[in-house]
């Protein structure tokens, strides 16, 4: 596993725990009764009273790993498949849940978000993570509903936190787990349902972005016609370090009403559970006249090295490729491209 690729493991987990912290650093800001003294530590700026009323080291520690298998079922079993991976990220753990604590200790003291974001010697890589996952969770388009307690036995009980997510238009809960003090009051030690939350709000919004895809997909078709999308498996016969590709040819037509002045193919290789494991795209290299008929080549590279493509290498029958056309310019100057994530919401 390259440098490279590592990071990119890392930008991935780390995005997942950063989406539920910040949906917690939400929520206690909300005025519910069976959080009162947590709000009030955060109005009131104590990071006294909330450190006693907030388990940070067990909440992050345990959403740390509740993350990494969220990731792992979201993305087709391929996170923890590869034990080099599985270890790497088991050692980085400390340092970010370090940076979760730090970060929202001071959204607690009321620090300043340029103050919060400057880089640490040994955090600044996952500070850095926070800083952009908190434009990508859509925190911002979530609004609380309510929150209730569900069960109580003992000294434990668990709370419902209800939320609406405006990005998708629908709701989600987190059920919290609190324990009883001494005193009487409560500490909120773990959210329960951490995985299956994380896998329900990423399927909602891929499913949203499908909706959304669907009459802009349609217009594509009426304009670019896709057909004999085929696929082989390359080698350059190097017996030591062989090189290895999908060499992919899609005939496309101009079914529109004028010419085609740019265009981009999305291809994407799935497994036989539905997960995308690649998804690349090829840049049309000349205009479109009407009528006008080409194939396009697209060589996708494959290490062996990395699981995946080892299975896609060993296994080809097991994947098969899709393309379609994911953008377009007209002669007249209109565009129509295929939503990648959801748009934000428009502020109140």
């Amino acid at each position: 596993m390259t440098s490279s690729q590592k990071k990119i493991g890392i930008v991935v987990i780390v995005a997942i725990i950063c989406v539920a912290a910040f949906y917690f650093l939400y929520w206690i800001k909300t005025p519910t009764y069976s959080l009162g003294l947590v709000r009030e530590a955060v109005q009131k700026h104590d990071i006294e009273m909330f450190e006693k009323h907030v388990d940070l080291d067990t909440l992050y520690t345990k959403g740390f790993d509740e993350a990494i298998v969220a990731v792992n079922k979201i993305q087709g079993g391929t996170v923890l498949s590869n034990p080099l991976a599985a270890g790497f990220i088991q050692v980085l753990k400390p340092t970010v849940v370090s940076a979760l604590k730090d970060k929202t200790i001071a959204a607690v003291k009321g620090e300043a978000e340029g103050d919060q974001d400057k880089p640490k010697q040994q955090g600044g890589d996952a500070d850095n993570f926070v800083k952009r996952l908190k434009a990508m969770s859509g925190i911002s388009n979530s609004a609380f509903d309510h929150a209730s307690v569900i069960s109580k036995e003992g000294n434990v009980a668990i709370v419902s936190i209800k939320l609406h997510n405006q990005k998708v238009d629908k709701d989600f809960e987190l059920k919290v787990k609190m324990a009883k003090l001494d005193d009487g009051t409560w500490k909120v030690k773990e959210i329960t349902n951490l995985v299956d939350f994380l896998v329900s709000a990423d399927k909602a919004e891929k499913d949203k972005i499908e909706e959304l895809n669907k009459p802009i997909r349609e217009k594509l078709q009426s304009t670019i016609e896709v057909s004999k999308t085929t696929f082989n498996l390359g080698t350059d016969g190097n017996p030591y370090f062989p090189f290895f590709q999908l060499n992919c040819s899609t005939t496309l037509k101009n079914i529109s009403s004028q010419d085609i002045t740019g265009y981009t193919v999305r291809y994407c290789i799935t497994g036989q559970n539905g997960y995308t494991y690649k998804d690349v795209v090829q840049y049309g290299q000349k205009p479109l006249s009407q009528n006008e008929e080409i194939t396009m080549h697209k060589s996708i590279k494959l290490n062996e090295f990395i699981d995946v493509d080892n299975k896609i290498i060993k296994h080809p029958s097991e994947y098969k490729i899709t393309a379609e056309i994911a953008h377009i310019r007209l002669a007249d100057g209109t565009t129509t491209t295929l939503l990648n994530g959801l748009p934000d919401s428009e502020e109140k």
